[in-house]
């Protein structure tokens, strides 16, 4: 199956899952646009700008179904 071309909100939500460090690659499967990623790789793109310090104080859990985030604060 060919490339496929994103535009409009869609093909922005891909773009900017890009710039973050997602490498999500949109396929179509049975006529539905399936997009996924690990919770280590998003994990990692939403984290990478943080420093150290910042980045042990942020929890993110995927659990049924749900994202869970927890930070402390310092």
């Amino acid at each position: 199956m060919g490339e496929l071309k994103m535009s409009g909100m869609l093909g922005d939500l891909i773009k900017q899952m890009s710039v973050m460090g997602l490498k999500a690659k949109p396929e179509l499967i049975n006529n539905e646009l399936t997009i996924t990623f690990t919770e280590q790789e998003f994990i990692e793109a939403t984290t990478k700008n943080l420093d150290e310090r910042a980045k042990n104080s942020i929890s993110i859990k995927f659990e049924n179904g749900r994202m869970i985030i927890k930070i402390k604060l310092f």
